[in-house]
Parts: structure tokens; sequence; C-alpha cells
């Protein structure tokens, strides 16, 4: 450590791979803080935490030429619960979590570490696994049983959603729901009991095609998005999954094609108020303009933003009555897409969305001539009109 003193004080000026920069490194009542230039703004930011991975040191990495001394510094000052932070990595890993030339280095350095990471804001702990990459987190679960549990929360590897991890600061640290499964793929044709526990609660953000018989087990997983496109689950279907969504972090439904109908849109739409759900994509459901209209009623008080009701046979009548009761939701993107409303209807839906929060409006394939577009987009330039 006697090596990092030696610059403490100092100014260094070092670039990071960001395009920050150090500018010097300090003590205060025993934690080693520094201050950094924002390359975007060129600010001086003051007081940031350093941590040094063990066997590194500042002294060490100012003998790196400055192309390799950038991918051994990682500087954040975007993390929303704290300052951000600057790291000094051995294995100099690559931007993403790609894996440098010393992955097993990397990982001994962090197990080292496991007795201080309780000390480690969380939102640090997240730039700091994601720094290191999954490589470099399996060497480390392999060289250590403990940071293993600690970091996903079970003893071992189980298969099925019935284990549920152990909840901790270093497992939400871990929660990074960056993957994607595929239900119908054929690596992801798995059941509630076969499919690996900690994938499923803390690192799936996205899935497609997913069973009913997982629908129960959605809440306390991470997942944000999804994606039942052309599933044919139907009216009872979609209630169904509507029950389901209250308590989960489920932000995107796309229920394109599913032959839900007016009956279960609307009992859909009911079952939103508490959740998450921001983006709704309904379009291809023959909801009808009285689905159409019933639905957007019960949009009251949900975070819904975002709602596709593109070719649900609509007509101009039901998407003016629909746009009257969007003005006290939160929609700003409606997309009415092959609905039959015409020249007048489009006219006559511009002027009750006023006073709604839409800026957004797809209207393609509704009949819609040149001189009307012109006229909308003339009258009513704060909406982004897509014809």
């Amino acid at each position: 450590m006697h090596l990092t003193y030696e610059r403490l004080n100092t100014p260094l000026d070092w670039k990071s791979r960001e395009g920050h920069t150090l500018h010097k490194v300090f003590l205060e009542r025993g934690s080693m803080r520094a201050t950094v230039y924002d390359q975007a703004s060129a600010q001086l930011v003051y007081d940031l935490p350093v941590y040094i991975f063990p066997g590194c040191s500042l002294a060490k990495i100012a003998t790196y030429p400055k192309k390799k001394l950038a991918q051994h510094l990682y500087i954040n000052l975007s993390s929303k619960q704290s300052q951000g932070a600057v790291i000094v990595s051995l294995g100099g890993l690559g931007k993403g979590g790609k894996q440098g030339k010393e992955p097993k280095q990397e990982a001994i350095a962090i197990r080292s570490t496991l007795g201080q990471l309780d000390r480690v804001p969380v939102d640090v702990l997240k730039i700091i696994f994601t720094y290191v990459g999954s490589k470099g987190m399996n060497q480390v679960r392999q060289l250590s049983k403990a940071f293993y549990k600690r970091t996903t929360g079970y003893n071992r590897p189980e298969l099925g959603v019935t284990y549920k991890p152990e909840a901790s600061r270093l497992t939400a640290a871990l929660s990074l729901p960056t993957r994607v499964w595929d239900f119908k793929s054929p690596g992801g044709k798995l059941t509630p009991d076969s499919i690996p526990s900690f994938p499923f609660y803390r690192l799936i953000g996205k899935v497609q095609h997913i069973p009913p018989s997982f629908w129960p087990y959605l809440r306390g997983t991470q997942v944000h998005t999804l994606d039942l496109y052309g599933n044919e689950i139907g009216n009872a279907g979609a209630v169904e999954l509507a029950k389901n969504l209250l308590g989960t972090h489920v932000q995107t439904l796309d229920l394109y094609d599913n032959q839900i109908g007016a009956a279960g849109a609307i009992e859909l739409a009911k079952h939103l108020l508490g959740t998450h759900v921001e983006t709704l994509n309904l379009g291809s459901n023959s909801i009808g303009a009285a689905g159409a209209i019933e639905l957007a009623k019960h949009l009251l008080g949900t975070h819904v933003q975002t709602l596709n009701l593109g070719g649900n046979q609509i007509g101009a009548a039901g998407t003016i009555e629909l746009a009257k009761h969007l003005k006290d939701t939160h929609v700003h993107t409606l997309n009415l897409r092959h609905n039959q409303i015409g020249d007048a209807g489009a006219i006559e839906l511009a002027k009750h969305l006023k006073g709604s929060q839409v800026h957004t409006l797809h209207l393609y394939g509704n009949q819609i001539g040149a001189e009307t577009e012109q006229t909308l987009k003339e009258q009513y330039p704060h909406i982004r009109w897509r014809f």
C-alpha cells in the first residue's frame, strides 16, 4: 500500500477509459478519496471514493503507457445513489465487462476483498461487478463458496422456481437483468422445475413466449419486459396474466395478436392499477370501438404511457371517444394504425386530444389524404405525426 501512498496529494491528471481525468488522490478520515475532472463539463468533481484492487497500486499503473493505464482506471460519475467512484483494477478489463488477460488474478483480488464489500455502497458494487464481467465473477465463485453464497443468494446452483435467492446487499448489487430468454428457442424450452434458479430470479430482464406455468413466479424476478407476441393466450389468458403483474418489475407488456378481444382487454386494463406497466401493446386483438373506449377509462391511475391499439377495428367514432378518456391519463404515445379513421375522423381525433399528454400519434394505414396530413401538422405542431 506504501506504493499508493507515494502518489497521494500529487497531481496525477490520468485519463480513464471513459475520458474523465483523475486529478488527485488524498486521504480523508482513513479513507481514500479523489478529485476528478468530468469529461463532459470539464468541471472538477470533489470527494469520490477510490477502490484499489489488491496487488495493484497507483505507483504501479503510473509506469504504464497512457493507453494501457486507461484500461486499468475506471471512473464513474453517473451513479444515481452517489456521486460515483474511482476504481483501479489489476486485470485491465475492457468496457462492458469483457475479460482482459488476467481474469483469475482479478478474481483472486475480489475474493480477498470479500470482507470489505459490506462497506461499499450498493451502486458502486454494481459498477464493480459490471466492470469485472460474468467470466470474472464465475472465476470468483469457483475460488470462494462464501462469495458464491453472498453474491447469488444460494449455497450452490439450484434448479426450479421454488428456490428463491436469499436477499442481501450483494445479491441486490448483482441483480443486473440484461439477459433475454426465449422460451420457444431450442435451449429455452424449460419448465418451472428445470429452469436455473439464479438466472431466472436475478439475471433475466426480457422474456419471450413465457408459458402460463411461470406467470405466478414473475413476482420476485427482475423481468421488466414480457413479449408474448402471437401466443394465442386469449381472453382468459390475458386476465390471468394481468393478475400476476402486481408486485413485479414488468414495465413493457407486448400482447400483440393474441385473440384477446374487448372483454379480455378491459379486464386486463382493470388489473394494471398498482403495477409498473408503462408500455402496453394490444395491437391486432379484435378489441373494437366499445372495447377500446372502455379500456381507456380504466387507464386512469395507471402508469401506462405508450398504448398500441393498432389494427383493432376501432373506426373514427371509436377513436374520438377514446381520445376523450385519455386527458387524465399518462399516455403520451398512441398507436392507432389501421383503424379506418379517415380524414374527418383524424381531424376530430386531434381536437379531442387537446389537454392530454399525447405528443406522438401513429395513424399509418387510416386512409388519410396528404392535404389532411399537412393540415394536422400545421395546426398541431406539438404532436409528432406518423402517417
